[in-house]
């Protein structure tokens, strides 16, 4: 299943729970671009969180579903 599946033109509303574990860089990379002396740099960081989602509203800001908590 898709993780956007019915979101189309609605906005979800989700609250923070906590952190399962510490956040830890899993890639880190630079490059030259064009050679102009420009570098670029690129971090992919890993964060192992607990997300609980509370409602959607549509496009109007109109509220759609309540979700369960847990």
């Amino acid at each position: 299943m898709e993780m956007t599946a019915g979101l189309k033109l609605r906005t979800l509303h989700w609250d923070f729970v906590g952190s399962l574990e510490p956040p830890r860089v899993v890639s880190c990379r630079t490059e030259e671009a064009l050679g102009k002396g420009n570098v670029f740099g690129q971090v992919t960081i890993r964060f192992h969180t607990q997300q609980l989602s509370t409602k959607a509203v549509n496009r109007l800001g109109l509220f759609f579903e309540q979700v369960d908590s847990l």
